[in-house]
């Protein structure tokens, strides 16, 4: 636990942040996990991810042979849980942070303005963790390597907002990004795609602004989450 607290105050600190956090030994009952208090990491990773053991098979695989400990992470009233791990003969540490299940997600007001609907898939990943991907210092959070919130979703209009669309070659509302790379690409939703029964996605590359490696939300995040895991 002392490695998390010393990891949370190594960023910037633009602002205060006040957080608890508590091993799975002594979850309050307001944790919205408290129920598994006192369970091993691999029955709490099962039961939290129960619900995409389909779709994330080799995250979630990997996920229990690597983690070492859960701790629950309680920040201005909003709770997450933390997964940390350990990797290789070097004990190379990783860390991952989950935001607490959301059964109703919204977009925000702007993307609904601009006629988007939320993707079926992401209202299935936010059931189980409403963002989920590496830790890092506070000030920074859902920087990069995550599926972003539902609150952090945006267009990629808000990246580009003095770019013609003629000049790329698509619209850029139409365009939902869900995980950025912390490199300035990311891998976003494509409206034409909405709906369907397998909802694509592509990456846009901030470099080249080419559109690429068009392929299933569900595919794209347990390839990438599982390489996080075992790097």
């Amino acid at each position: 636990m002392k490695e998390i607290h010393k990891f949370l105050n190594s960023g910037p600190k633009i602002h205060a942040h006040e957080y608890q956090i508590y091993s799975n030994l002594n979850w309050p009952n307001e944790c919205p996990w408290a129920l598994l208090n006192g369970t091993s990491t691999e029955n709490i990773i099962d039961n939290v991810f129960a619900p995409l053991a389909e779709q994330l098979p080799q995250t979630i695989f990997n996920l229990k042979r690597n983690c070492k400990d859960v701790f629950a992470l309680l920040d201005n009233g909003e709770w997450y849980l933390v997964y940390q791990l350990q990797m290789g003969t070097q004990k190379t540490r990783q860390i991952f942070i989950g935001g607490e299940s959301i059964n109703q997600p919204k977009l925000s007001r702007e993307i609904q303005r601009n006629g988007w609907i939320l993707p079926n898939d992401l209202v299935t990943f936010y059931r189980v963790h409403n963002g989920f991907g590496l830790l890092r210092p506070f000030d920074i959070f859902w920087l990069g390597d995550c599926v972003l919130p539902d609150y952090k979703l945006r267009l990629l209009s808000e990246i580009l907002p003095n770019v013609s669309d003629h000049e790329l070659g698509y619209e850029t509302e139409d365009l939902l990004e869900f995980y950025p790379d912390g490199g300035g690409n990311g891998q976003y939703f494509y409206r034409s795609e909405i709906g369907k029964n397998v909802e694509l996605t592509v990456d846009w590359d901030h470099e080249t602004r080419e559109l690429s490696h068009k392929q299933s939300f569900w595919r794209f995040v347990d390839k990438r989450l599982c390489n996080l895991i075992e790097r």
